[in-house]
């Protein structure tokens, strides 16, 4: 993220330079704990309101080009914006991308599910999250399955979006 731009909802300039601190340490656990801080801050503004999140193919475990890794992240920025055109409060997890994949160039190759175990287990497992939309063609990604499966077992709501 480039010190001009815009930051995005919830963040403050100090979320910024820890991430890039995260990236840096190729860290997924602190990326995480900064997550769950843009949460609290959306919660507490929240007035109340669910706070969801999107699951689908991004990457599906980093087998997918760069061409079609940019179509899954722009659909992923459509749906979320259609949520909150519905009055819906959608954590965007989007700006994270950037670290992650920061992370996943610059660490050796391992099991995928580190990304999952590290990263989004304790952004589900702190429960400010209410509810997961489930994009269509979810079924093919294997972080996605790893999502529901998580998603269920912790007994949280989940829908399936529509094309």
């Amino acid at each position: 993220m480039n010190k001009n731009d815009a930051l995005p909802k919830f963040w403050t300039k100090e979320d910024v330079e820890e991430a890039v601190r995260a990236a840096d340490n190729k860290s997924y656990a602190f990326l995480s704990r900064i997550a769950i801080r843009v949460l609290k801050r959306m919660k507490k503004g929240g007035e109340g309101r669910a706070i969801a999140i999107i699951s689908g193919s991004i990457t599906n475990g980093g087998t997918l080009p760069g061409s079609e890794v940019k179509k899954n992240l722009e659909r992923f920025e459509e749906i979320i914006q259609r949520l909150e055109l519905q009055g819906k409060l959608v954590f965007n997890q989007l700006p994270f991308e950037e670290y992650l994949f920061q992370i996943r160039r610059t660490r050796p190759p391992e099991d995928p599910n580190v990304l999952l175990e590290e990263f989004y287990r304790p952004i589900f497992e702190s429960f400010i999250i209410n509810i997961d939309y489930f994009l269509p063609g979810w079924k093919e990604s294997h972080g996605a399955r790893w999502e529901y499966n998580l998603v269920r077992d912790l007994g949280m709501l989940y829908h399936f979006v529509r094309a």
